[in-house]
């Protein structure tokens, strides 16, 4: 199984291949590596493989301390450890293979509001509105969509927060959507 499709309400179907179809109504996740988080963002892994080119000459003796480092960092899009206690910056996205190494790549912004984290993706927006109460912060927003099992995550437009439902969303390139996660650890 490479990932799960939501084909309708209740209905899910496993995955035996990773090429994905858009069709209107359908959710797909795919299945990918592990995870980390740290520094504001998840990182997806890839062990054996290094990532190219070095932000800086600093050598991180823990995986945490680097990611927050590149989490801070406009040139950074990933660190790589090299071997126990040795994680650098690195400045491309291309990757070798390497035996003994692990890559870690920046992707979404992660918050953690209200207790909860939340994944931050721009130019998206949610299908469906849970209401049409329209909230002023994201901490607002956040804390009712915690509270309302119906919630999905939060869209974010014009200054203006409003609670969604589901999980399909639509192309908005001036749109930010907080997808709601789980509780921090």
């Amino acid at each position: 199984c490479v990932g799960v499709t939501k084909e309708a309400e209740r209905r899910f179907r496993l995955n035996q291949h990773g090429t994905v179809y858009p069709q209107k109504g359908r959710s797909v996740w795919i299945q990918g590596g592990k995870i980390a988080t740290g520094g504001g963002f998840t990182w997806s892994s890839e062990t054996g493989k290094t990532l190219t080119g070095y932000v800086n000459n600093v050598v991180y003796k823990t995986r945490e301390a680097a990611l927050e480092a590149c989490g801070k960092s406009k040139g950074c899009v990933g660190v790589t450890r090299e071997g126990e206690s040795n994680y650098r910056l690195n400045s491309s996205g291309t990757t070798k293979i390497s035996r003994t190494s692990i890559c870690y790549t920046k992707s979404n912004s992660l918050y953690i509001v209200n207790d909860y984290y939340w994944t931050k993706v721009s130019g998206l927006m949610y299908k469906d509105n849970r209401n049409n109460k329209k909230y002023k912060t994201l901490d607002d927003a956040s804390e009712a969509c915690a509270k309302d099992r119906g919630c999905s995550g939060i869209t974010a437009s014009d200054k203006v927060f409003v609670l969604g439902r589901g999980t399909e969303l639509r192309s908005k390139p001036d749109s930010t959507v907080y997808v709601q996660g789980s509780l921090p650890h």
